[in-house]
């Protein structure tokens, strides 16, 4: 990351060598992590006692729709069509503009 800002700055007029140039990346191994069944329920749970109704409304429609973390935050009330229970983003990474079932979502609001 450091390279990178020091990249950044040079671009912008800063007139020294970047540091951080040579510096290797330090390799990082993807995992994947999932919930099991008997995970669950106290993960629901614990959701459901989030003080904050943000976050747990953020999360719901996060792991409900499966939408990525930027499209679910730029989400907007007018891309909701409530009649066909759908959730149509705009452009995603890939330059596409999915249709995503929001049932789920439909229940959550209408459940506040």
């Amino acid at each position: 990351m450091l390279k990178t800002m020091y990249n950044k700055a040079i671009d912008w007029g800063f007139d020294k060598p970047n540091p951080a140039q040579g510096v290797k990346k330090f390799k990082e191994q993807s995992r994947d992590r999932f919930l099991q069944a008997d995970e669950l329920p106290r993960f629901f749970q614990s959701l459901a006692e989030e003080p904050n109704a943000d976050f747990r409304d953020y999360f719901l429609v996060a792991l409900l729709t499966g939408a990525r973390r930027a499209n679910v935050l730029a989400m907007r009330w007018e891309q909701i069509n409530f009649a066909r229970g759908t959730w149509t983003i705009p452009i995603t990474k890939n330059g596409e503009s999915p249709a995503i079932p929001a049932l789920k979502i439909n229940l959550l609001i209408l459940t506040r």
